[in-house]
């Protein structure tokens, strides 16, 4: 997984550090939608809808016996005071409840100084593979994770 910047260039109240992973389609669709919603929600109250405001994600891969865990946090400072939704809504089902479904730990925190998410993730749980095949290009992964109508 990579963080690509489609139509515009990084932005310095941004950074993100990761290392390259390659999931499942399913779990992609996951992370976008999660990523999106961080995103949507960052630059209507949170951090990225202040000039001084920041985000840091993080995306890290821990290997142990074998397998290992992916760990992604998002952490915002220097926006607007954070105050806990009073609802609850379809960015909490997608944030909370979906996550839920794939990762270990899921964590949201409405800390006054920003908000803070955090999964943790079982790589297998997510048909994570952070060793690219000798000889497989990026376009070869992707191609092979098509369905045939696709290719």
């Amino acid at each position: 997984m990579r963080f690509w910047y489609a139509s515009a260039p990084p932005s310095p109240a941004v950074s993100a550090s990761a290392g390259e992973i390659f999931v499942s389609p399913s779990a992609t669709q996951q992370f976008a939608l999660i990523v999106h919603e961080l995103a949507t929600n960052a630059l209507k109250y949170g951090a990225l809808s202040d000039p001084n405001g920041r985000v840091s994600i993080e995306g890290r891969i821990e290997r142990l016996h074998g397998g290992g865990t992916f760990s992604f946090s998002w952490t915002e400072t220097g926006g607007p005071p954070v105050t806990k939704p009073t609802r609850t809504g379809f960015g909490s089902v997608i944030l909370l409840d979906s996550a839920k479904q794939f990762a270990d730990r899921v964590t949201l925190d409405y800390a006054r100084q920003g908000v803070r998410y955090e999964l943790q993730i079982q790589l297998d749980a997510i048909g994570a593979s952070y060793k690219q095949q000798a000889g497989a290009s990026v376009s070869d992964f992707r191609a092979a994770s098509l369905p045939n109508k696709f290719q």
